[in-house]
């Protein structure tokens, strides 16, 4: 949900062994829940490290 949780905005991703490639949308688009309040697009890459997934770029 949007900005509901931890103030993420809502998005899609994909992933591979190797790479999450997130694109957060921004938009609550009527879900429940949701804070109807708009945030830019962005897109966000993401690699392994031995703990935790770490961003690598940011568009």
């Amino acid at each position: 949900m949007h900005l509901a949780h931890f103030n993420i905005p809502a998005y899609y991703g994909v992933r591979t062994e190797r790479y999450k490639l997130i694109y957060y949308y921004g938009e609550a688009l009527g879900a429940g829940g949701a804070i109807d309040r708009a945030t830019p697009p962005e897109w966000e890459l993401f690699t392994p490290t031995n703990t935790s997934w770490y961003s690598i770029l940011t568009l």
